[in-house]
């Protein structure tokens, strides 16, 4: 009897010896695969233009026509998480998630966090800055806005 519970805890001890060295080869193989294919499985996705940028500072802000703010500049926003939000007047999507977008910024902009919202007006009438300005105030926005007129 002694023998059959001794080989026993032997057969369970190497089964459970096998089962973990065989779950350490295949994290080491997930891992070099991932490695090579990215965490998904999939290539890596690479953007169609702009991939020399990643990595490299932000570029200054250029074009933009500030409205309720004085000039932005990125030396203004170091140390701070930035979200910079485009949007329009008369946008469905833009009018629908302005109330998370509002609460987002009121909850965290006491520590280091700020929206920055850039209109891109499709239309002349999207152009004028007091209609910009009147739809900012209606969705809440209190956060620096600007108007990019050449997008």
């Amino acid at each position: 009897m002694y023998n059959l519970v001794l080989a026993m805890l032997n057969f369970t001890y190497y089964k459970s010896l096998c089962s973990a060295l065989m779950l350490a080869l295949a994290l080491l193989s997930v891992h070099s695969f991932c490695e090579a294919r990215g965490a998904s499985g999939r290539e890596q996705w690479q953007p169609a233009e702009g991939a020399e940028l990643i990595g490299k500072p932000a570029p200054g802000f250029s074009g933009l026509t500030w409205l309720n703010s004085k000039p932005l500049g990125i030396e203004d926003l170091r140390g701070k998480v930035v979200l910079i939000r485009f949007w329009l007047v008369d946008c469905p999507f833009c009018e629908n998630t302005a109330p998370s977008l509002v609460e987002l910024y009121d909850k965290y902009r006491g520590e280091g966090f700020i929206v920055i919202g850039i209109h891109h007006p499709k239309s002349e009438r999207a152009k004028n800055n007091d209609l910009v300005l009147k739809t900012a105030k209606k969705l809440g926005f209190e956060f620096p806005i600007a108007q990019d007129l050449d997008w």
